[in-house]
Formats: structure tokens, C-alpha cells, sequence
């Protein structure tokens, strides 16, 4: 029977976590700022927390690690997969509600289970805090409501 794996992880190289990881998920890594891994070694999983892992719509049979470099992931064993670039992408829709009222909705598609901080502007000089939104399965959303879009708004985001 496979038992339960302990695995220490750092952000910066001096404080470092332990870990339990399912004997199912195997190989992982913390790599990207997530853990990656095979879920009963084809199916991709990820956690932000290493507790709690969510399947992912890729299945690679025999990959035997994971990297992570210039905005996207790495799967290497029989064969080196790549994944599509994770940078963010903030994007923003206006339709109305069912009372007929503007609502606006901000969507950050950046890396698996992070947060972001959404920002707003009137002048581009001066921003202040809208949000912070976590990005669960990789896509975050912010909706604005009673908000008519103004060619004065302006919106960024950013890791948190």
C-alpha cells in the first residue's frame, strides 16, 4: 500500500512548509507558484495549497515532472507537453441585467488558483483597490453592477 507523501515547499528559499500529498498524486511539484501533479498518474491536478486539488482537463500518460518558466507550465517524460502562456489577460464585458440595468463584468485569466488585485483608475496616474479575487480553476471574476461603462474607467491587475 502507497502512504501518504510529506513534501516541503518555500516561496523564498528560507521559510519552508510541509506538506502532505495523496499517495495518488504522483509525480507533483510546487512549481509556478501552484503544486502540479498526475492524479493517478495521467490525469492533471493542481493546488494552491497542497490540500485541496482540483482536476484539470489534461490527461499525460507517463510525464515524469513539471517546470515552469516564461509564463507557462512544462510536462516532461515520453515526451515534453507544453501548456498555452498563463499570463494575465484582464478582460472586460458590459450587458443588462434583468431589470434592465448596466452590469459590468471584469474577468482576469491568468495562473491556477492565484490572487489578484483589481485596480481602478479615472486618470491613469492615480489607482486605488476595486478587489482582490482568487483565480479558481484560472479564471477570476469581478462584477460591477449599476455601473454604465465610461470611456474615464480604467482597470489593471496584478498578482497579489
Amino acid at each position: 500500500a502507497r502512504t501518504t507523501q510529506k513534501f516541503l515547499y518555500s516561496h523564498d528559499g528560507t521559510n519552508w512548509t510541509s506538506i502532505r500529498v495523496p499517495p495518488n498524486v504522483s509525480p507533483f511539484g510546487f512549481v509556478g507558484g501552484a503544486f502540479i501533479g498526475l492524479l493517478d498518474g495521467t490525469n492533471v491536478v493542481s493546488s494552491s495549497d497542497g490540500l485541496v486539488w482540483l482536476e484539470r482537463d489534461a490527461v499525460l500518460p507517463e510525464a515524469k515532472g513539471f517546470l515552469f518558466g516564461a509564463g507557462t507550465y512544462l510536462a516532461y517524460g515520453q515526451g515534453i507537453f507544453q501548456s498555452d502562456p498563463v499570463n494575465q489577460i484582464l478582460s472586460i464585458t458590459h450587458a443588462k441585467d434583468a431589470g434592465g440595468g448596466d452590469v459590468s463584468t471584469i474577468s482576469v485569466f491568468g495562473l491556477i488558483d492565484r490572487r489578484y488585485v483589481l485596480e481602478g483608475s479615472t486618470n491613469l496616474v492615480d489607482w486605488s483597490m476595486v478587489s482582490v479575487i482568487n483565480s479558481s480553476p484560472g479564471t477570476a471574476v469581478f462584477r460591477l453592477t449599476n455601473s454604465a461603462p465610461t470611456a474615464v474607467e480604467f482597470y489593471r491587475s496584478a498578482l497579489y
